[in-house]
This record gives C-alpha cells, sequence and structure tokens, in this order.
C-alpha cells in the first residue's frame, strides 16, 4: 500500500509528537515545567530522527540502540559531575533535527509505502 508524501509527514509528525508526550509524563515526577519543555522539545527532535532512521533502516534495532544510548548518557550522572555537557548536548540534537529534515525532505521515497 502506497501513502502519498503528505500522509506519511503527518505520520512521521504525529509519531514524534507521541513520542515527546510521553516522555512529558515527568512533570507528575515533580520535574519543572521549564525542565518539561526541554525535554519535550528534545523527544521531539529525537523523535524525528528515529523515525527518519527506521524508515531509512527498515529496521527497529537502530533506533532502538540510540535511545538506548541517549538514555545512558542523559540518566548518568555526568551532567552533575560536568555541567558543560547540558550545553554540549544542544549540539547533537540540533543534528538530529537538521538531518531529520534534511533527510525527510530530500528523500521522499523513503516515506512511501511498499
Amino acid at each position: 500500500m502506497k501513502i502519498g508524501i503528505k500522509t506519511s509527514m503527518i505520520y512521521t509528525l504525529f509519531s514524534a509528537i507521541v513520542f515527546s508526550l510521553l516522555h512529558s509524563v515527568n512533570i507528575l515526577g515533580g520535574l519543572p515545567i521549564n525542565q518539561v519543555l526541554s525535554q519535550f522539545i528534545t523527544t521531539l527532535s529525537s523523535g524525528l530522527y528515529y523515525v527518519v532512521v527506521y524508515m531509512a533502516a527498515k529496521n527497529i534495532a537502530l533506533p532502538i540502540i540510540f535511545h538506548g544510548l541517549w538514555d545512558y548518557i542523559s540518566l548518568s550522572e555526568i551532567t552533575k559531575t560536568y555541567p558543560i555537557v547540558n550545553w554540549i548536548i544542544i549540539f547533537p540534537v540540533l543534528a538530529q533535527l537538521i538531518a531529520s529534515l534534511v533527510v525527510i525532505f530530500s528523500h521522499r521515497k523513503y516515506f512511501m509505502d511498499k
């Protein structure tokens, strides 16, 4: 079944938004709103990236590995030991977002189901 590029873009964005919203429940655990918003933006970017990786590779293993590595870095105590890491993390997030948008718009065929 083929779907149009507009439909697949909507599915991609929807998937990334759901991914972000699922991570936003951390507010219930007492996370301040500014950190929840920051996490929402970060996970939205990551969600787009994971969809792009999945669609390009046709394999769920790569996004799972990337997510696991990201969780390891973000959940470790490294940001408390080295606060500069919080600023350094901005660069891979921006790179993910830019790479995702470039791939989505330049390789539309990956977002067309066969």
